[in-house]
């Protein structure tokens, strides 16, 4: 929680320190100086309330060098109100006829809201106003309680009428830059900070919040400048050097940012605060073992420290603690339960252990307590898609770009999880709305190649892979995929020249083994590809670098024609996984080689299946039946060829071929029909 998000519950907090100041305020508009007696009783409050003696003496000083260039009455009002308010943390309640007294009424109305009963507090202040209907003190209370119900306007409106009573009222002024805060009117907030400064110059809060506003606008040295005014007048507040130190960690501005957190930990070693924002600052380091060492700091001092439970579970997530991670988050959701960013964090903890039924109770939990979440529905969507619950994949990112039309990272996935469904043309609309937004996304272009390459669009592709490679020259992948599309025209001296370019990008030396398998394949060097392969194999069977080695190890010993070593390798293939389309595929084209054709259809057939589109499975399917003289069967396959892509080369012609075979077939067939009857 920001200070400002806290500043309404300032008046009534049980801060000493402003308490402090509001005795030694009193005594000065009472008796102009401090007695003895006095001081014997400020000094046990200081022992009592175990304060640093070296900001009380800058604090008494300050005061006593200001105290008369200053609004006494409201200072001597302030005041009275922090102190009865002060008392009244004892929550007694008393009959209501003992409130007639409209004081008693406001302190009871501020016990209310600190019990959250903001009704009966409403009541307090209605009673109040009834005795008193112009007093603005009461206005401010009632400003106060809508801006802590999130009413905003209402706020506004109560703090204009004290304003327009007295336009230098400085609380008035102070909390409606508060309230105007909350509506994100950034430049009017800053407006009544100022004001509230004119009055009451060294009022630091006033500065913090002014600090913040000018922060969420990018003003970064505004920003500083306020902080460091505070300090000039406050130079032993812990609160102003942790905040100081928050505005330079995000300027990314660490080493000073850590200097100010010292300082404050060198005023106060038990300030809380400071030790969780030094926790940030080291963990954005990357420093983790020390930010866990300050969250432990924090978690000595404070066990309820929400945030900081929190953080620490971050930090230990980052490195792969995930178990660790988990408990910290649920450590969080015991002190609240809707704690919206550790339901998320810990939802990817369990992902990453591919817990992922977990992972999305978690995610549900976050868009029950938020439906806005978009982070939680692209999250829940990858999930989903890697089930291969593609339609309930679909929703989720398509909520997540309804929220944000232009998350590129959704319509990335939407367009993955259609290309899985073999639906080709709306996972390339996805991809054409992605580079309408960035250009740029070289990830887009090599996945809109990959698709023109299935369609069997060599051209297109060529020139999607070109222009990741011209963004990009070192995207090894886009090198890969454009040697394997001019592979497949048989062009194959152009192909070595951009396998042999991925290898000099990335020295065979530093490729990994799946690299170094799959490019030895593609340049046909395939004895050396069974080094690699095995070496790949020793992993578990259900690692993707497993599969890919076995599948790459069949295409090895296919070119190699040990045919039956290498169908076993696709075999275990699809025991892993049975919707892998480039394995059918492959053992189709295996088995055709060998003359199983009926084998070789079921394989073409579960490419279909899979991917109804597929025009290599439809056209390998085609050739067999061609084969296998069903002439009237591989029409229907061209047929469906000719309706995906109407460019296909040579359709019309290998059609009109099988038509004059179906007919010179249907023509032999009545001949025999013919002699069978004369015979008889």
């Amino acid at each position: 929680m920001s200070e400002t998000d806290k500043n309404y519950d300032k008046i009534n907090s049980p801060d000493y320190i402003k308490l402090y100041r509001s005795m030694i305020e009193l005594i000065f508009e009472h008796e102009g100086l401090i007695n003895q007696t006095q001081r014997d009783i400020l000094d046990s409050k200081i022992k009592e309330w175990n304060l640093n003696p070296l900001e009380i003496k800058s604090l008494e000083d300050e005061i006593r060098k200001n105290f008369l260039s200053l609004n006494g009455k409201n200072i001597l009002n302030q005041a009275r109100f922090i102190i009865n308010n002060v008392k009244s943390k004892n929550y007694v309640i008393h009959p209501l006829e003992d409130y007639e007294d409209i004081h008693n009424w406001l302190n009871h109305g501020f016990s209310l809201i600190i019990e959250g009963k903001y009704e009966e507090a409403s009541r307090c202040f209605h009673r109040a106003l009834e005795i008193e209907p112009e007093n603005t003190t009461i206005y401010l209370y009632k400003g106060i309680l809508a801006g802590v119900e999130k009413k905003y306007n209402e706020a506004i409106l109560w703090f204009n009428k004290i304003l327009k009573h007295n336009p230098k009222d400085h609380l008035a002024c102070y909390y409606k830059g508060i309230t105007l805060y909350h509506q994100n009117k950034f430049e009017e907030s800053i407006k009544y900070y100022d004001k509230s400064l004119e009055i009451y110059p060294e009022d630091t809060i006033t500065l913090e919040c002014k600090g913040e506003a000018l922060l969420r606008l990018g003003r970064y040295e505004e920003t500083l400048t306020c902080y460091n005014k505070a300090l000039n007048f406050k130079p032993y507040d812990p609160a102003i050097w942790t905040g100081k130190a928050l505005i330079l960690y995000t300027q990314n501005n660490y080493d000073e940012a850590l200097f100010n957190c010292k300082k404050a930990l060198e005023i106060n070693k038990k300030y809380t605060r400071a030790w969780h924002v030094k926790g940030l600052i080291l963990e954005r380091q990357n420093k983790f073992k020390e930010a866990i060492m300050a969250y432990n700091k924090v978690l000595e001092i404070e066990p309820d420290y929400i945030e900081a439970w929190h953080n620490k579970g971050l930090a230990l997530s980052t490195q792969g603690k995930y178990d660790e991670a988990i408990a910290c988050y649920d450590r969080t959701l015991e002190i609240d339960s809707n704690y919206i960013y550790a339901w998320y964090n810990k939802g990817l903890a369990l992902s990453a252990q591919s817990k992922y039924d977990e992972a999305l109770l978690n995610y549900n939990k976050v868009i029950e307590i938020d439906p806005e979440y978009i982070q939680a529905w692209y999250n829940k969507g990858v999930i989903l898609e890697k089930q291969d619950k593609y339609e309930e994949a679909l929703i989720c990112f398509d909520k997540a770009i309804e929220l944000d039309p232009e998350y590129t990272d959704a319509l990335y996935n939407r367009g993955a999880t259609l290309y899985n469904q073999g639906k080709y043309k709306e996972a390339l609309d996805c991809y054409d709305r992605i580079l309408e937004i960035d250009p740029y996304h070289i990830f887009t272009w090599n996945e809109k190649g990959i698709i023109f390459n299935m369609l069997y669009k060599y051209k297109e592709a060529i020139e999607c892979f070109n222009r990741a490679i011209k963004i990009s020259p070192a995207y090894i992948t886009a090198w890969i995929n454009m040697g394997n599309v001019l592979k497949d025209q048989g062009k194959y001296k152009e192909a070595i020249k951009c396998y042999n370019k991925a290898i000099k990008i990335r020295s065979k030396e530093n490729l990994s083994l799946l690299e170094r398998d799959t490019i030895s394949i593609i340049c046909g060097k395939y004895e050396e590809a069974n080094k690699y392969y095995s070496k790949n194999l020793k992993g578990p069977s259900g690692n993707q670098n497993f599969i890919t080695a076995l599948y790459n190890k069949g295409l090895a010993l296919s070119h190699q024609k040990k045919y039956k070593e290498a169908l076993e390798c696709y075999n275990k293939v699809l025991e892993i996984e049975p919707l892998d389309f480039f394995t059918w595929l492959n053992k189709g084209a295996l088995l055709t080689k060998q003359r199983k054709y009926k084998e070789a259809l079921k394989c073409f057939d579960k490419v279909i299946e899979i991917h109804p589109e597929d025009i290599k499975a439809l056209e390998s399917k085609g050739i067999i039946l061609k084969i296998l003289r069903k002439y009237k069967e591989a029409l229907l396959c061209y047929d469906k060829i000719q309706k995906i892509d109407k460019k296909y080369p040579y359709i019309k012609a290998i059609k009109e071929q099988l038509v004059i075979l179906q007919k010179k077939q249907e023509y032999k067939k009545s001949l025999k029909h013919i002699k069978k009857d004369s015979k008889s």
